[in-house]
């Protein structure tokens, strides 16, 4: 009987539909054994006797792939593929696949759950009344703010549409725009620097690639407003994080998530 590694140690509690549907193919599954994401000398011992994993972010790096060549299929539970060295699984003729259209709305409502955060002071004024304080301060409504995305697709959109019902101002920047969708929801599509300029609250939802890497950088927050706040609900590399400390620490941002 071939065997899965259900990798995630978030889904070895899940008694999702996945199991039964992988149960009912004459898989056999095998659990994560481990309460925290996978390093890669884990995921190593882990893949012994493995035809297939089931994948969350633990590294399949070409060390991975070279010591397991009876792996046939590595599926990502999420859509991108950045933990996963694609050349070396292609080389050793293994399947990588993702799961588009499975988690753009729950990474949406994460964004507003950030912004939401950011716009009310919520973590501070949290804490300052855990603290046994009463801290009483001026927030930011998203209504009328200027929401720009960078990346419109399946997850930008969803992001879209939940800017659209919060009554945000919405702009956009894509290289490859869906303009119907544009059109439809009043959003104004425009180059990237003039997002940057023009956003209120910017939020990423690009992949990473040699053009993306480190695209928030020094220069690029020198262009966004000092009242701006930027959320990051994508990949971290899209962000140098050094210099985004550097700007929260001189002001030169109202804040990120």
């Amino acid at each position: 009987m071939p065997k899965v590694l259900i990798a995630p140690m978030t889904l070895t509690k899940v008694q999702g539909p996945y199991r039964q549907a992988l149960l009912n193919a004459g898989f056999e599954l095998v659990l994560s054994g481990v309460a925290h994401q996978m390093v890669e000398d884990e995921l190593l011992a882990a893949l012994d006797g493995i035809d297939a994993a089931l994948a969350g972010s633990e590294p399949y790096t070409a060390r991975v792939i070279a010591e397991h060549p009876q792996l046939r299929v590595i599926a990502r539970v999420g859509v991108g593929y950045d933990a996963v060295d694609v050349a070396a699984a292609t080389a050793h003729g293994i399947a990588v696949t993702t799961t588009p259209g499975t988690n753009h709305d729950s990474v949406a409502e994460h964004t507003f759950a950030l912004l939401l955060g950011l716009s009310r002071d919520l973590v501070p004024q949290h804490l300052g009344v855990k603290s046994g304080g009463w801290p009483r301060r001026t927030t930011l409504p998203l209504r009328g703010a200027a929401l720009g995305i960078a990346g419109l697709g399946r997850i930008g959109k969803a992001v879209a549409l939940r800017g659209e019902a919060f009554g945000m101002k919405l702009l956009a920047y894509d290289p490859y725009p869906d303009h119907a969708f544009a059109a439809a929801h009043g959003i104004a599509l425009m180059p990237f620097e003039r997002l940057l300029a023009e956003s209120d609250f910017l939020s990423l939802h690009l992949p990473v690639t040699a053009e993306t890497h480190h695209l928030i950088n020094r220069q690029t927050l020198k262009q966004m407003k000092p009242t701006a706040f930027l959320v990051n609900t994508a990949r971290g590399a899209l962000v140098s994080e050094a210099d985004l400390l550097e700007a929260l620490r001189a002001g030169r941002l109202a804040g990120a998530g």
